[in-house]
C-alpha cells in the first residue's frame, strides 16, 4: 500500500516539474528573442559607424582638394601682380623667384596641416 501512495506522489510531483519546466523554456525563448534584437540593434550601429567613417574619409578628402585649389587659385587671382616669367616660374607666381614664394609656402603648409589633422581624424575614428 506505501509503494502506491509513493508512486501516486510521485506522478503527482511530475506534473509540477513538467509545469515548471514548460515555466523556464518560455522564459529562455523570451530572452532569446530579447538577445536576437539586442544583436540587430549592434550589427545596425555598427553599420552607421561604418557609413560615418566613410562621410568622414570623403569630406577630408574634398577639404584637402578646396585648400589646394583654393592656395592654387590665390596666385592667379591676381595676373597682374605677378613676376614676369622666367625660368622656374608659372604666370600665377607658384616659381622660385616671384614675389608669390611666399603663396607656395603657405600652400605647402596648409597641406602639411589638412593631411595631419586627416591622419588625426581617421585614427581618432577607429
Amino acid at each position: 500500500m506505501q509503494a502506491d501512495l509513493d508512486q501516486l506522489q510521485a506522478i503527482g510531483q511530475v506534473a509540477q516539474v513538467r509545469a515548471a519546466a514548460a515555466d523556464a523554456q518560455r522564459s529562455a525563448n523570451v530572452a532569446t528573442a530579447g538577445l536576437a534584437a539586442m544583436l540587430q540593434t549592434q550589427a545596425d550601429a555598427r553599420g552607421g559607424v561604418a557609413a560615418a567613417n566613410a562621410a568622414v574619409h570623403g569630406a577630408t578628402g574634398k577639404l584637402s582638394s578646396i585648400a589646394v585649389a583654393a592656395y592654387t587659385g590665390a596666385a592667379y587671382a591676381n595676373p597682374a601682380a605677378a613676376p614676369s616669367i622666367g625660368p622656374g616660374q608659372t604666370p600665377g607666381g607658384f616659381g622660385a623667384f616671384g614675389s608669390f614664394g611666399s603663396l607656395r609656402t603657405d600652400a605647402a603648409e596648409m597641406i602639411t596641416l589638412i593631411t595631419d589633422q586627416q591622419k588625426r581624424n581617421l585614427t581618432d575614428a577607429k
